[in-house]
């Protein structure tokens, strides 16, 4: 399969683990798709910029930074959800109980060989989104 097919499986898998979720659990979906996109293009600003600040953002930055730092672009980082329960919600915030992992990934070297990463196990996390200017980030991850 390719990067595109295997990105929408993982989204389509993701909606699936979300259904009975609750509000927030959708928004994650979509940002985990547009978190994927931005690990795909390489830049840490686009990363960034899923959150709401710098700060929560620097693991995941960092992380990226690790990949390219060595020369090496990340092919469909995407996060399929298990399941996700909506702990508090109020307007503008969301606090999210998340079992997920990571799919089908590879990573590819400057000469465009392509190495598959470890198949990832399924694993617990925390999520708080926040709504800052109408869109929906990353507040706080923190495992479970």
């Amino acid at each position: 399969m390719d990067l595109w097919g295997i990105t929408a499986v993982g989204y389509l898998v993701s909606l699936l683990g979300v259904a009975g979720g609750g509000p927030g659990c959708t928004e994650l979906a979509g940002l985990d798709l547009q978190r994927s996109l931005a690990w795909e293009s390489g830049s840490p600003s686009d990363v960034e910029s899923l959150y709401v600040t710098a700060a929560s953002a620097e693991p995941d930055v960092a992380a990226l930074r690790q990949w390219t730092g060595r020369g090496l672009e990340v092919e469909s980082a995407m996060l399929v959800i298990g399941s996700c329960t909506a702990d508090t919600r109020t307007p503008d915030l969301v606090r999210l109980t998340v079992v997920d992992r990571l799919a089908p990934t590879r990573a590819v070297d400057g000469s465009g060989v392509a190495t598959s990463l470890p198949v990832d196990t399924w694993s617990g996390r925390h999520v708080v989104l926040q709504q800052v200017d109408g869109r929906w980030r990353y507040a706080e991850v923190t495992p479970e």
